[in-house]
C-alpha cells in the first residue's frame, strides 16, 4: 500500500531519467539516409527561471529559419532522447526538430512536473523563443502522454501560432487520469474526492499549479485549433484509449485523424510515428526535399552556428552515420514512463 507522500511524489516528482547527450543523441553532425544533419544545443529559461536543455536537429545545408520546425514534447518520466524516432522520421521530409527536457526532467533544472499545468506556460516560452530568436516561420507540435496533453492545451489557448499538432496518448484531464490510476493500479480507491482534494492542495503548495485546471478536453473545444492527428495504444492500461477518442471527437478542427496502434502505453508506437509524419507533411507542406544536400566531407566549416546560417563540415570532422537507434553511439536509455503518462 502506497503512502500519501509517495502518491504525491509519483504525481509531481517521478524518477528523473538522466543521460549523456554525447551518447544518447545523434550529432553534433550526423548522416541520415545519405543526408548531412547537425544538432545545435541551446537553453531556454522557463517561466519560473529554470534552465531547460534543448536541441535543434536540422539539415546541415539549410538555414533553420527556412524550414518548418516540429517541437517534440516528451512524457512525464522521459527526456529529449524520446525524440530520436521522431528525428529519424521527420528530418528526411524537410522538417527540423526541436527536442527538450521539461523542467524537473532529464538534464533541465527544477524539481517538479505538473502533468501539463506549468508545462503549458513553458511550451509557450519555447515557442516564442523559436519564432522570435530562431526566426522559424512555421511551428508544429508533437507530444506523447503528458507532452501530448500539454500540446493540446497550448493549441486551445494559442492554436493560431501552430501549423499542426500530433498527440500520442493524451489524457482528457488530470483528475480523470488520477481517478483511473487510483481505481485500477493501486488496488484500492485511494483517489476518492477527499483524497484528491488533499492531493490537489499538496501539489499546489509545492508547484503553484491547481491540478483541476489541467483540463485538456475543455481546451480542444476551442475555436481556431490547428489540424491534429491523435494516436492511442489499443491495450493502454495507463491512459485508456477512451481518453484519446473523446479528445478526437470534441476537437474543433475539421482536419483531424485518429490512429490506433498495437501495444501498451510504453510500447513503441511505430504506426503512429509513420501516420503522424505523413499527416504533418499534408498539413504543413514543407518545401521540396531536394533542398537538402548529401554529406560532403570536403566541406569547409564546422556545425556550431545556431544563427540560421549555413554551416558545413570541416575536413576530418566526425560524422555519425545514424540509423535512428544509435549506430556508432550507445543506444538511448529507456525513457519508459511511470504510471502517469
Amino acid at each position: 500500500m502506497w503512502s500519501y507522500e509517495r502518491i504525491v511524489g509519483q504525481v509531481i516528482r517521478p524518477q528523473r531519467t538522466l543521460y549523456n547527450p554525447a551518447l544518447a543523441l545523434p550529432g553534433p553532425v550526423f548522416d541520415l539516409e545519405g543526408q548531412a544533419f547537425c544538432r545545435d544545443d541551446f537553453e531556454v529559461f522557463s517561466t519560473k527561471g529554470h534552465r531547460m536543455k534543448c536541441s535543434h536537429f536540422r539539415p546541415l545545408s539549410s538555414p533553420h529559419a527556412a524550414l518548418p520546425c516540429v517541437i517534440y514534447c516528451h512524457g512525464n518520466c522521459g527526456n529529449r532522447t524520446e525524440a530520436c524516432d521522431i528525428v529519424e522520421a521527420l528530418l528526411p521530409l524537410n522538417f527540423t526538430v526541436i527536442a527538450f527536457d521539461w523542467v524537473g526532467c532529464g538534464l533541465s533544472e527544477g524539481d517538479y512536473i505538473t502533468l501539463g499545468g506549468q508545462e503549458t506556460d513553458d511550451l509557450a516560452t519555447l515557442v516564442n523563443h523559436v519564432v522570435m530568436n530562431l526566426g522559424v516561420r512555421q511551428v508544429a507540435l508533437w507530444g506523447r502522454s503528458m507532452g501530448a496533453a500539454t500540446c493540446l492545451r497550448y493549441c486551445g489557448m494559442a492554436g493560431r501560432r501552430v501549423a499542426a499538432v500530433a498527440a500520442d496518448s493524451s489524457y482528457t484531464s488530470v483528475p480523470a487520469l488520477l481517478q483511473h490510476i487510483g481505481s485500477r493500479h493501486l488496488q484500492y480507491n485511494v483517489l476518492t474526492k477527499a483524497i484528491f482534494s488533499m492531493l490537489k492542495k499538496s501539489v499546489k503548495s509545492r508547484t503553484g499549479v491547481d491540478l483541476t485546471d489541467v483540463d485538456v478536453l475543455a481546451a480542444v473545444g476551442s475555436d481556431g485549433v490547428p489540424p491534429a492527428v491523435f494516436g492511442f495504444a489499443q491495450s493502454d492500461d495507463l491512459v485508456p484509449p477512451e481518453h484519446t477518442c473523446q479528445l478526437h471527437a470534441k476537437y474543433m478542427s475539421p482536419f483531424k485523424q485518429l490512429v490506433p496502434c498495437e501495444g501498451e502505453h510504453n510500447s513503441n508506437h511505430c504506426a503512429f510515428v509513420a501516420a503522424a509524419a505523413d499527416f504533418l507533411v499534408r498539413a504543413v507542406k514543407p518545401p521540396p526535399v531536394q533542398h537538402l544536400i548529401r554529406y560532403d566531407s570536403s566541406s569547409a566549416s564546422s556545425c556550431s552556428d545556431s544563427s540560421g546560417g549555413v554551416p558545413q563540415l570541416a575536413p576530418g570532422s566526425p560524422v555519425v552515420r545514424w540509423n535512428g537507434k544509435g549506430s556508432l553511439l550507445a543506444p538511448p536509455p529507456s525513457s519508459a514512463e511511470g504510471p502517469h503518462g
